[in-house]
């Protein structure tokens, strides 16, 4: 009898500990950007051809402007092999992106976006083919 009261016990008194709300001890995420609500990249290969795809939505009506680069690894550098570039107003996506033939290697796509300038988000890529 002793022994099932002291289980009880200790069930209501570790009930009792717990919290009935959630308690705020989690970090608050803030978004990666102010003004840019999605920003895309994707370098993939078709055979010999890399293709490049980027894509930037500004959060509001700001205008965008999009940039992609490909470059091929050239020892301890890089060289720029394609460029492409893309815009849109008043809120619209800007989308840019090619599809170039470049053999094999080691490349680097890299992405730099204007959105209203306000705000200058930017992504990179690094792929073997």
């Amino acid at each position: 009898m002793q022994k099932t009261v002291s289980i009880l016990l200790a069930i209501c008194l570790s009930f009792t500990l717990l919290p009935l709300h959630p308690v705020a001890y989690a970090t608050t995420v803030q978004p990666r950007w102010n003004y840019t609500s999605y920003l895309y990249s994707e370098l993939s290969f078709e055979g010999d051809y890399a293709v490049c795809d980027g894509v930037v939505t500004p959060s509001a009506f700001d205008d965008a402007y999009i940039v992609l680069r490909l470059f091929r690894q050239n020892g301890a550098g890089w060289t720029l092999v394609a460029y492409w570039e893309g815009s849109a107003t008043g809120g619209d996506f800007a989308h840019a992106g090619g599809r170039v033939y470049v053999g094999s290697g080691t490349f680097q796509m890299t992405v730099w976006c204007n959105i209203g300038d306000k705000e200058f988000p930017s992504d990179s890529v690094i792929k073997t083919n």
